[in-house]
């Protein structure tokens, strides 16, 4: 809840400032931007979630190319209000930048190995659920008007901050890595299903009313939580995993990837940096299998 909490008043303390956005002209070697204002569209994908998707794995254990800013990348940071080139232990985390990093890495690597440009929205807090839970901003499900609304806000601010440079924003896919938390707790546990299946279609709707999106099928890729967390911490694990699984078969393009078995840090609940580079992987890849041809 601490986390959540910081979230909300870094937020609504940037709000109040009024603070202009910060935006970047060109990335390194002059990749990027100047492709996008030929084609008119800015590619645009989502992460978000809780600590497994914020990132606590060291960014010491990264290969050299990943401990340089990701060419082609460009990530809004919601506190900051800008857009820079993504470089892990400087910008890739919600909340602060100590010297770790998420599956935003690999995930963003693997999505512009082509020479595509994409825009990363990150927004994730650790300690949070679909809930319901009390307290404020700890809470993801879509009619709480807690973390997805901050969520909606980071979006809605990245893809004006696109427009004033003549680009065309469109949501080309949303990754989602969230569930601990949720099984932690037999009530959270058995609501879940039915909350996620809430969220998918109302963050779909939301993204097509703002004209973000094609249709309501934007690309989703639900992050399963590991099977193997420890249970007498996370004693629902399997419910929570088995609403993922069903929530991701009854709705078009939309996909779970499996994160049991990805190596862990010691607390066997959070990634390690050659977890956090597979996990990245596992949702570009499904996030490819999922997306139309255009």
């Amino acid at each position: 809840m601490r986390h959540g909490i910081l979230l909300l008043a870094s937020l609504l303390l940037f709000a109040a400032c009024g603070a202009a956005p910060a935006t970047v002209d060109a990335e390194p070697g002059g990749r990027g931007l100047g492709r996008e204002r030929r084609d008119a569209t800015a590619a645009v994908y989502v992460l978000f979630g809780q600590s497994n998707a914020e990132g606590y794995a060291p960014t010491a254990g990264l290969p050299p190319d990943l401990r340089r800013p990701i060419a082609g990348c460009l990530v809004w940071h919601p506190i900051a209000g800008g857009f820079a080139p993504l470089c892990g232990g400087v910008n890739g985390r919600t909340l602060t930048a100590p010297d770790w990093c998420g599956p935003e890495l690999t995930l963003a690597r693997s999505l512009t190995a082509n020479g595509d440009t994409i825009h990363l929205v990150k927004v994730a807090v650790g300690q949070t659920a679909l809930g319901p839970t009390p307290g404020p901003a700890n809470e993801w499900d879509a009619d709480s008007g807690e973390l997805y609304a901050i969520l909606q806000t980071a979006i809605t601010n990245a893809c004006a901050d696109l427009r004033t440079r003549g680009l065309t924003p469109r949501v080309r896919g949303i990754c989602m890595m969230q569930g601990e938390s949720d099984a932690t707790d037999a009530s959270w546990a058995r609501g879940y299903r039915a909350r996620l299946g809430t969220l998918v279609r109302r963050f779909r709707n939301d993204l097509l009313q703002a004209q973000l999106a094609a249709d309501d099928a934007v690309p989703f890729v639900i992050g399963r939580i590991d099977r193997n967390l420890p249970g007498d911490v996370f004693p629902f694990t399997a419910l929570v995993r088995d609403a993922q699984a069903g929530t991701a078969g009854e709705h078009p393009a939309c996909a779970a990837i499996d994160t049991s078995g990805l190596p862990m840090l010691a607390d066997l609940t959070h990634f390690d940096t050659a977890g956090v580079i597979a996990l990245g992987e596992r949702f570009a890849a499904a996030l490819k299998e999922l997306q139309p041809v255009r």
